[in-house]
C-alpha cells in the first residue's frame, strides 16, 4: 500500500510516473515504445491511454511550479530565447523558449508576436540572446544580443551558394573579427579596453565598406551591422552575455527531436503537459536534481494543498537568481 499522503488510493507509485515522464519528455519515446518497453522489460502492462493521462494529470498537480519559472526568468538581467514550430490536431503553433544555465521554461502558443515575449519576460530592461526575428526587434526595450553563429553562416551562405571575391572575404572578416571578439571579452584593464575598442573599428570598417554595397546581399548584411551595431556587440564588453544563441537551440532539440518522429500533441492539455514537462525535466537536470524524489515531494504537497517544493538546488534558488 501506498503512504497516505500520495492522494486518495493511487494505482500507480511516483517511481512509474517519473519513469513515464523522463522516457517521454527526456528520451523522447513515444506513449507506444513506453509502453512496449514496461511491458516487455518491467513486466508491467500499461496502456498508451494511461501514459497519456500520467502526463497530463501530473502536469495539472504541479502547474504551479510554473510561477517559481516564472518570478525566476523575469528576474534574470540575462536570458536567452528562441522559438521553432509545433503542431497541435494539425494546427501550427510555436514552442517558446527562455533559457539560462540555471532552467529552461518553455511555452506553446499560437503567436509568433512579440506579445509573447512581454507575457514571458514582461517590460522590464534585461538582455535578450536571440536570433534577428522580427519579433525580438520590436522589444526595443530590451537590449539586444543578437547571436553571432547566426550571422555568420548568413555570411557563410551567400559565399558558398554563389560565391564572389567579396562574399568570400566578407565571410573571413565576419569570421577573425568574431574570434577576436570572443577573445577580448575576458581581457580586462586598458588591455582590453583597447581590444574591445579595435573589435568596434573592425566592424566600422566592414559595415562601411563600398566595395560590399554593390552586392545586394553583402549590402543587407551590412545595413544590419550598421542599424544594430551595438547589439552585436553587446557581449564584447559583458563576460555574463555569451556571443551566440547556442545554448536556447541545445534546448529545444529535443523537442525538435520529438516533432520529427511524432504527431506532437493532440489536444490544448496535451500541448500545456508538453511544455510543462520539457521545462521541469531540463530545469531539475540544470539543477542537479533528480526528478523522482521532487515529483513524489510535489505530488505529496498537492494533495496536502501545501506549497510544491522547489526546482531549484538551496543554494541557487533566488527570484533574482545570477546568470
Amino acid at each position: 500500500p501506498l503512504p497516505p499522503e500520495l492522494g486518495p488510493a493511487p494505482k500507480l507509485d511516483v517511481s512509474v510516473q517519473a519513469a513515464v515522464v523522463s522516457l517521454h519528455y527526456e528520451y523522447g519515446l513515444s506513449y507506444g515504445q513506453i509502453a512496449a518497453y514496461l511491458a516487455q522489460h518491467g513486466q508491467f502492462p500499461l496502456s498508451v491511454g494511461a501514459i497519456a493521462q500520467i502526463c497530463t494529470r501530473t502536469a495539472q498537480r504541479t502547474a504551479a511550479a510554473e510561477q517559481e519559472l516564472q518570478a525566476v526568468a523575469q528576474g534574470m538581467r540575462v536570458v536567452h530565447m528562441d522559438e521553432t514550430t509545433w503542431w497541435t490536431s494539425g494546427v501550427m503553433q510555436y514552442l517558446w523558449l527562455v533559457a539560462t544555465a540555471a532552467f529552461s521554461w518553455f511555452r506553446v502558443d499560437p503567436r509568433r508576436s512579440h506579445a509573447v515575449i512581454v507575457e514571458l519576460l514582461g517590460q522590464g530592461a534585461r538582455i535578450v540572446i536571440s536570433d534577428y526575428y522580427s519579433a525580438y526587434r520590436a522589444c526595443t526595450w530590451l537590449i539586444h544580443q543578437w547571436c553571432w553563429a547566426h550571422l555568420i553562416r548568413d555570411a557563410k551562405r551567400l559565399a558558398e551558394g554563389l560565391p564572389s571575391l567579396e562574399r568570400l572575404e566578407f565571410r573571413d572578416r565576419l569570421i577573425a573579427i568574431y574570434k577576436a571578439a570572443v577573445e577580448a571579452q575576458s581581457r580586462e584593464g586598458p588591455e582590453g579596453e583597447q581590444a574591445r575598442r579595435t573589435i568596434c573599428q573592425r566592424v566600422g570598417r566592414v559595415r562601411a565598406c563600398l566595395r560590399y554595397a554593390r552586392d545586394p546581399e553583402l549590402e543587407r548584411l551590412q545595413r544590419r551591422l550598421q542599424q544594430e551595431f551595438y547589439g552585436y556587440l553587446a557581449f564584447v564588453g559583458d563576460p555574463e552575455v555569451a556571443p551566440d544563441n547556442n545554448r536556447a537551440e541545445r534546448d529545444l532539440r529535443p523537442a525538435v527531436l520529438l516533432r520529427k518522429r511524432s504527431f506532437q500533441t493532440r489536444s490544448e492539455a496535451g500541448e500545456v503537459a508538453f511544455a510543462h514537462w520539457m521545462s521541469l525535466t531540463q530545469t531539475l537536470r540544470k539543477q542537479g536534481l533528480e526528478l523522482e524524489p521532487w515529483l513524489r515531494q510535489a505530488l505529496a504537497a498537492y494533495w496536502q494543498s501545501s506549497p510544491l517544493p522547489s526546482l531549484f538546488a538551496p543554494e541557487t534558488h533566488s527570484p533574482s537568481l545570477p546568470n
